[in-house]
């Protein structure tokens, strides 16, 4: 391969992976939290529990199975079917997420109701990265 455009493409990769980590320096917590809390309410709607999974503390993953969890999460009595984050606040260590969730219940009869909950959620920081603490 010519030298010239080994050189050209390390320079790519090295302004991609700056402009990114420059980026994401400019990303409030609150912002990257209530994005989090966004993703896991949407791997839930879609039926992704693996990925709903992920977002759950490593404490609460060593004490619960992935296949004892996706048990729980399949024999719910609603369908999930909207998300809206409201608020995120912020300590050094924890935050308080607020959202409204849209569902429908599951349960013969009462099928044709759509209603809203209004949820707020405790996520923390262990290890540098944010976690949804059920």
């Amino acid at each position: 391969m010519n030298k010239k455009y080994l050189v050209w493409v390390a320079v790519l990769v090295f302004v991609i992976v700056g402009g990114y980590a420059l980026w994401q320096s400019t990303i409030t917590v609150e912002e990257r939290v209530g994005k989090r809390a966004v993703e896991r309410w949407h791997a839930l709607m879609t039926g992704d529990f693996k990925k709903a999974y992920s977002y759950l503390g490593p404490g609460y993953r060593s004490a619960t199975p992935y296949p004892v969890y996706e048990a729980k999460a399949r024999s719910a009595v609603v369908e999930w079917k909207k998300v809206e984050l409201r608020s995120v606040k912020c300590e050094p260590e924890l935050c308080s997420v607020e959202l409204n969730v849209d569902y429908r219940p599951t349960v013969k009869g009462f099928e044709a109701y759509q209603l809203q909950n209004r949820l707020i959620e405790k996520w923390v920081k262990v290890d540098s990265q944010w976690w949804y603490v059920p």
